[in-house]
């Protein structure tokens, strides 16, 4: 399906049938967007604006360091935006869309339903004297997806305090909670990438020459907020390496809880059995053997070395 926004008298309407499409203008037109568009869609589109789509998306497909291309009369770029994943209620994934500036019309294709683009196309609808063309509504597409990133940041925030009261109060950390502190960094790191690449975006866009002063200036506040954003991130990422820590530790002090009692029954249990192996041992002349409270007086002096051993702990309180 596609929806196209035009320009008549004045106002922003939207055309979401090919007969429509074919009988505007390419310079009324300043937002063609194609969510799972089918081959008789992208024909039409590749026929009004004298453009091979195909092209376009295998030319940033093998752009690999930044999905940007840009000619004389267009513009072609590709970024990821992140979603829920679908199978796992509490990850994200990352979703790819391709926008080509032809003149001052933007041409959107995807595959997903993007919040992105529902936020824009709403702003579009409430304010249309804020966009005179396709370069505004680009920059609102970013402006929108940096704030969703914010608001996912937010929520891995809340995540990340709620998680370390729980831990304040938990008394046994397991595996299951160090691979939640893991979970939430890989969720912070995934919105970091996505930044790091609209940040180089951004900076490409601010050098070209295609843009108003009016967009650049846009630019440099969404690249402002970027970096607040990163900062927000440093503070995220060091708070979860002190969870993690703090949660190693816990296990560490644990695992010496129990060596400790291992230890401490080993050492209670040796002089007992070092005075059972003493008259164990297989000589004539032992005259304990023969005496009629030998016996008692064995399993007194194993109590009584235990005991003393198990006072001297306490007295250096080891235990």
């Amino acid at each position: 399906m596609f929806t196209a926004i035009y320009k008549k008298d004045e106002r922003l309407l939207r055309a979401t049938k090919l007969e429509k499409l074919a009988a505007l203008l390419p310079e009324s037109i300043v937002w063609v967007d194609l969510f799972n568009a089918n081959d008789a869609e992208r024909k039409q589109v590749e026929q009004i604006f004298q453009i091979n789509l195909e092209n376009v998306e295998y030319a940033l497909e093998r752009e690999t360091f930044l999905k940007y291309i840009e000619t004389k009369d267009e513009l072609f770029l590709q970024s990821n935006y992140i979603l829920p994943d679908i199978e796992k209620e509490t990850a994200y994934c990352e979703y790819i869309a391709s926008q080509v500036l032809k003149q001052n019309t933007l041409i959107s294709m995807r595959n997903h339903e993007l919040k992105s683009f529902i936020e824009t196309r709403k702003r579009l609808e409430a304010n249309p004297s804020f966009f005179a063309d396709g370069h505004h509504i680009l920059i609102t597409i970013f402006e929108v997806r940096i704030d969703l990133n914010a608001n996912i940041l937010n929520k891995i925030g809340k995540e990340v305090e709620k998680f370390g009261q729980e831990l304040i109060r938990q008394k046994s950390p397991n595996e299951k909670t160090l691979l939640q502190i893991a979970d939430m960094q890989e969720k912070t790191m995934l919105i970091r990438q996505n930044l790091i690449e609209y940040q180089r975006l951004l900076s490409v866009m601010l050098r070209s020459t295609r843009f108003s002063e009016s967009m650049h200036e846009r630019s440099r506040i969404l690249l402002k907020d970027i970096g607040t954003l990163m900062q927000q991130i440093d503070f995220a990422f060091e708070r979860l390496s002190y969870l993690q820590n703090t949660l190693l530790g816990l296990i560490n002090l644990a695992q010496s809880s129990i060596i400790k009692i291992f230890t401490v029954v080993s050492i209670l249990f040796m002089p007992p059995t070092m005075i059972a192996g003493i008259y164990g041992m297989n000589f004539e002349k032992m005259p304990e053997l023969k005496w009629s409270w030998g016996y008692p007086l064995a399993l007194c002096m194993m109590f009584s070395a235990s005991l003393i051993i198990f006072a001297l702990f306490k007295k250096r309180r080891w235990l």
